[in-house]
């Protein structure tokens, strides 16, 4: 996804996508994106996480093989 903030946690990969309005359409918005990243929680939860899991196994596989190796 062209402009998202991925985030690989547990066994969840969630993209944040933040448009702002621009002349003629949308354009990603990086920088709120960033910030909004901080306010993720687990579903069901009613306040953000202070540190979000490592990905599991299996999403790390995913990352790895679409992504290039983990970083050592």
């Amino acid at each position: 996804m062209y402009g998202d903030l991925m985030v690989f946690t547990g066994s969840s990969i969630v993209a944040i996508t933040y448009n702002k309005v621009v002349p003629h359409g949308l354009d990603v918005d990086q920088p709120r994106q960033a910030a909004l990243a901080p306010q993720l929680r687990a579903v069901g939860q009613p306040t953000a996480a202070e540190t979000l899991p490592p990905p599991d196994p299996d999403t790390q596989a995913f990352v790895d093989q679409h992504c290039g190796p983990e970083p050592k």
